[in-house]
């Protein structure tokens, strides 16, 4: 009794043999293109996109100074980058120099246009920016200091054709330690390409920066700062994304 229920399966199959074999030729062939374009169709697995992490350390010195009187400002920037290379060693990679004149309308708004230029090293691309920055600030709970900035650049790029207009939109915070000359300071920054010249950036989201540290006030016009910034790339396609992980010391002088 025990083996009757295997032999009827195996019967059962037996039976179902000549209605396999049963299906004409013509049948089979006109089953097989369906068969093949489930195949092409069918969801191929993506393959996982790499993530490189990179370290730098950048040294921006900043003047910001009246010229003819307090309201008519004058700006300018030297940012040198080192980063490490291919071979894991660290080189002079890049350079950041901007220049701008500003007007001062009140104590919370500004806008500036200058140049700026700027090449990277490893491998050469030469690149000038013209720019604009619309600033604004004001005083949150009596402590926390507040400036948000737009800064619209218009980047000329060695080897493409046409121009990159680019827009940045950050938010800074800076809160002072109880009463002393240090404050905290975090700021977060987003980069947003706005067309897609031929051999240049794609449009859409080009990177993020989020920056923390800790800043000395030196009398009126001097300060000093220290802190770490993450900078996410947004890469298309399968291009591996980039985040650099960056030590910033900045020194800032204002007249």
């Amino acid at each position: 009794m025990r083996c009757s229920l295997p032999l009827k399966i195996f019967r059962s199959l037996v039976a179902l043999l000549p209605i396999l074999y049963s299906v004409p030729a013509t049948a089979q062939e006109s089953l097989a293109p369906i068969i093949l374009k489930a195949s092409k169709t069918a969801p191929k697995s993506k393959s996982k996109r790499i993530t490189i992490n990179d370290f730098a350390m950048w040294m921006p010195v900043y003047l910001n100074t009246h010229l003819f009187n307090k309201k008519v400002r004058f700006y300018l920037e030297a940012q040198p980058r080192v980063e490490r290379t291919a071979d894991s060693l660290f080189t002079f990679a890049q350079l950041r120099l901007r220049s701008s004149i500003g007007y001062q309308f009140n104590r919370s708004f500004a806008a500036y246009t200058g140049y700026a230029w700027c090449p990277d090293f490893h491998p050469y691309r030469n690149e000038n920016r013209p720019y604009q920055d619309l600033l604004f600030g004001h005083v949150l709970l009596k402590r926390l200091q507040m400036v948000y900035r737009y800064r619209s650049e218009e980047r000329f790029i060695k080897h493409v054709h046409g121009m990159s207009y680019r827009g940045r939109f950050k938010i800074r915070g800076a809160v002072p330690i109880r009463e002393g000359p240090f404050y905290v300071i975090g700021s977060e920054e987003l980069f947003v390409n706005f067309n897609h010249p031929q051999g240049g950036p794609q449009k859409g989201l080009d990177q993020w920066r989020s920056y923390t540290g800790l800043g000395r006030q030196f009398g009126r016009h001097l300060r000093a700062e220290a802190g770490y910034m993450m900078r996410y790339a947004f890469h298309p396609g399968a291009t591996p994304r980039k985040i650099d992980h960056a030590f910033i010391t900045r020194l800032l002088i204002n007249y």
